[in-house]
Order: C-alpha cells, then sequence, then structure tokens
C-alpha cells in the first residue's frame, strides 16, 4: 500500500485538483474521473482513494484564499502536504 501511495505522489495525482498557485493541476472535474477510471483498470481501491482525495482538495479549493492559504501555503517550497 506504502509503494501506491509514493507511487501515485510521485505521479502528481495527488494534485490534480490543488489550484495552480499553490503548486497543484488545478485540474477540472472531467480530467479527474477520466484519470480515476483510468486507475480502476488495474486497482478500484486504488482509483477510488485517489478521486476521494482530490474531491476533498477541490472542495477545499472553494473555501476563501486565507483557509487555503492555511492549507498549502508551505507546499509551493516543500511539496508538503503532497506533491
Amino acid at each position: 500500500m506504502a509503494e501506491n501511495i509514493e507511487a501515485i505522489r510521485d505521479a502528481g495525482l495527488l494534485s490534480l485538483m490543488r489550484p495552480k498557485r499553490y503548486g497543484g493541476l488545478q485540474t477540472d472535474i472531467r480530467t479527474k474521473l477520466e484519470v480515476s477510471r483510468e486507475l480502476a483498470r488495474g486497482c478500484g481501491s486504488t482509483a477510488w482513494s485517489v478521486s476521494l482525495l482530490n474531491v476533498c482538495t477541490w472542495f477545499a479549493a472553494l473555501w476563501p484564499e486565507q483557509a487555503q492559504d492555511d492549507i498549502w501555503r508551505d507546499s509551493r517550497t516543500t511539496g508538503w502536504p503532497v506533491r
């Protein structure tokens, strides 16, 4: 499982919905769903996890800028919480 998370993180799949100003890809819902569909070809659980994490990220990206800064401010330089 840890190998899956590392591979997903390294591929940038945990930043699909994160705003670009915080180092994310800022893709649309369609792209997120297409990525999830492709992941599901190999592992449904992995696809579900990636989809859920990205939906939570999308939801947080709807919050005011101060809340977004609280979540992602350090990710611009450190890559954390996710790359």
